[in-house]
């Protein structure tokens, strides 16, 4: 399998395939929201993590297997300043239901997570909005 092939017009499977073990299973919907930020954001979106197994998850997510990375439904992106709102505002805009933040400590490693699972999941219940330490 060609691990730079677009899985849609702006994003590869290597950037979106687990870190740790290669696989990939992303939500189609979610990619297909993810590529309309993209567009209307009109610059790269550098994806830091996307699809993460539960072993990876657990490993970076203080010890929890599951996550809206594992489901499919989430990716994290390398991004800081001005553009931080921006991208909320395009995400809130189509669709996307969970924001963490990462906006301190050395600029290479700021990031803003987004995902799509609906607030009233059993599966992983927590805020609309956070930061992360």
């Amino acid at each position: 399998m060609n691990t730079n092939e677009n899985i849609t017009k702006h994003f590869s499977r290597a950037e979106l395939a687990c870190r740790h073990c290669g696989e990939l299973h992303m939500d189609q919907k979610f990619l297909e929201k993810l590529e309309l930020v993209r567009m209307a954001f009109g610059k790269p979106m550098i994806i830091t993590s996307g699809y993460r197994c539960e072993e990876h998850n657990a490993a970076v997510s203080e010890g929890r297997q599951l996550g809206a990375h594992t489901l499919g439904f989430a990716v994290d992106v390398a991004i800081s300043g001005e553009d931080v709102p921006k991208l909320i505002e395009l995400a809130l805009k189509f669709g996307f239901t969970g924001f963490g933040l990462k906006q301190h400590g050395p600029i290479q490693g700021r990031y803003v997570h987004l995902d799509t699972v609906s607030l009233g999941s059993q599966k992983i219940p927590r805020p609309r909005l956070w930061t992360y330490p």
